[in-house]
């Protein structure tokens, strides 16, 4: 799928032959520190990457709010009449069994889904291969993990975000859909303290947003 943003993680890359970067604007635990993720990916791309502090404490039970219906109504409207990747996969989602949150293939070839009713593996998969989605289909051996956010939630949360936050220094944004989040990079720790004081005035929940430090490109 297509992403606002100025680089591609590897995962992001492997996802589909449909997945695209285009530059543009921003897309915008453990109970004592909401740094630690509540999954298995938490850590993943090190010490520099780390789950958004949003000015509360992080229970790993913190709720998946989606967004609110005023929130979702201050959106801009979709365009219907060419409407890109994250809108189909949307409309997708809403008709997908079990809460459908992403699907990437892991080093190996393994197909993997995120379902936030893993249980409804099954279903989820036959749902998904009737509309052809992700490019291909799915084969019956896909792993089905547990996601905390549908994919509904992430784009709607993303869309929001990317309208409203401004923060200098932000390098790249990403819904990521391999690891079932929002990803920002900025260039120190100085942008993600200024980003983590937008993100904790408007509100957002626990888990939803990392953020990186990256590095910028030198010119060559």
């Amino acid at each position: 799928m297509a992403r606002i943003t100025r680089s591609c993680g590897v995962l992001v890359v492997a996802m589909m032959a449909a997945s695209a970067c285009r530059g543009g604007a921003p897309r915008a635990g453990r109970a004592h520190d909401s740094t630690i993720g509540a999954d298995r990916g938490a850590t993943a791309r090190g010490d520099a990457a780390r789950w958004a502090r949003v000015g509360r404490v992080c229970w790993p039970s913190a709720p998946a709010s989606s967004l609110s219906a005023a929130r979702r109504d201050s959106l801009p409207a979709p365009n219907e009449r060419s409407p890109d990747d994250d809108d189909r996969w949307v409309r997708v989602a809403r008709t997908v069994p079990g809460g459908f949150g992403g699907y990437f293939v892991r080093g190996g070839g393994t197909e993997v889904i995120y379902l936030r009713e893993p249980e409804k593996r099954a279903e989820a998969i036959a749902a998904l291969n009737v509309h052809h989605i992700t490019g291909t289909m799915i084969g019956p051996d896909a792993v089905a993990e547990r996601g905390r956010w549908d994919y509904v939630q992430l784009y709607e949360w993303y869309r929001y975000l990317t309208t409203r936050v401004h923060e200098r220094g932000i390098t790249s944004t990403d819904l990521d859909e391999a690891r079932n989040r929002i990803h920002i990079g900025v260039e120190n720790e100085a942008s993600r303290g200024g980003l983590e004081a937008q993100l904790s005035a408007l509100d957002v929940p626990c888990f939803l947003v990392e953020i990186e430090i990256e590095q910028r490109a030198q010119p060559a």
